[in-house]
């Protein structure tokens, strides 16, 4: 036989698992009126302090889940009239023994047993002990319960004190114009930005240091100035003599035609076997005898 969900559902039900009863209650899509209160029940099982927090009882909340579940699928929770069919009577007995928690509890005595063997076997719980004797469990009660007195308001407490030596005194007059006076020095548009000696010193040489030209190449003491000199040499520059500066992986002719472009100035170079000599002139000087770079 195929295991349905509804199955599945009654068989949580009758072992008294209701968080899997509902949480596979909660999935269906037709609960009618009892929809509410089964996903809410679900909800309230399986994210209890969420509820909580919304000032929920989530007991509650599972409690009434479980009634609409019972109410909606004709289950019987146990509470008082165990309407569940049993297939022997023996089972029957069983399951009330269990409900009283009394193992020696007996049919038509403790408990009474319903039906025959061929429509199956039910018990009913007989009411519970204190819900027989209501008025007399009332009547125990005192008439006027005594009340306590109201609990006498605390006396304030004094303001504490603080010694005169700890406030910071007044500002005088002299200090709120001197105040005043730095504001306005700080925030008028004619302000005096005082540096020191040694950095306005320094400020001063800049500013009168010349700028440098197009025509001075790249800056000293960087790699470009090194390659730069070697080029600006009357014999050029070759890889080799880059290598032999320290200069490694440098592609002389690369560095030529960029500080060619740069400096405005004429480049030409020669085959020496496999080796490539670069020379770098000015442009208005006579070119060394080499061929000229192919574009």
């Amino acid at each position: 036989m195929t295991e349905t969900k509804l199955s599945r559902l009654l068989a949580a039900a009758s072992r008294s698992d209701w968080r899997e009863a509902l949480r596979i209650a909660a999935r269906f899509p037709d609960l009618g009126k009892h929809a509410a209160a089964i996903k809410r029940g679900h909800e309230a099982h399986e994210n209890a302090r969420f509820y909580e927090q919304l000032g929920m009882n989530s007991a509650e909340l599972i409690e009434a889940g479980i009634a609409a579940l019972c109410d909606r699928y004709s289950i019987n929770n146990g509470v008082s009239d165990m309407t569940k069919k049993y297939t022997a009577k023996s089972a029957a007995v069983r399951a009330a023994r269990k409900e009283l928690d009394n193992p020696a509890a007996k049919p038509g005595e403790d408990f009474e047993l319903r039906g025959n063997d061929l429509t199956g076997w039910s018990y009913k719980l007989p009411p519970a002990a204190e819900d027989q004797q209501p008025e007399a469990a009332a009547a125990e009660l005192p008439a006027e319960l005594p009340t306590e007195a109201a609990p006498e308001p605390e006396a304030k407490a004094a303001p504490l004190a603080i010694p005169a030596a700890l406030l910071r005194p007044p500002v005088t007059a002299e200090q709120r114009q001197a105040l005043d006076d730095l504001s306005k020095r700080i925030s008028g548009p004619e302000r005096e930005i005082r540096m020191p000696p040694d950095i306005k010193a320094a400020d001063t040489q800049q500013q009168g240091a010349p700028k440098r030209s197009k025509a001075d190449g790249p800056k000293p003491g960087t790699v470009s100035r090194q390659v730069y000199d070697l080029l600006m040499r009357p014999e050029g520059a070759t890889s080799k003599d880059c290598k032999a500066e320290g200069l490694v992986d440098i592609s002389v002719l690369a560095y030529a035609r960029e500080f060619a472009k740069s400096y405005d100035l004429a480049l030409s170079f020669a085959k020496e076997g496999k080796v490539t000599r670069v020379y770098l002139r000015a442009a208005d000087s006579q070119p060394a005898p080499a061929e000229q770079p192919s574009a």
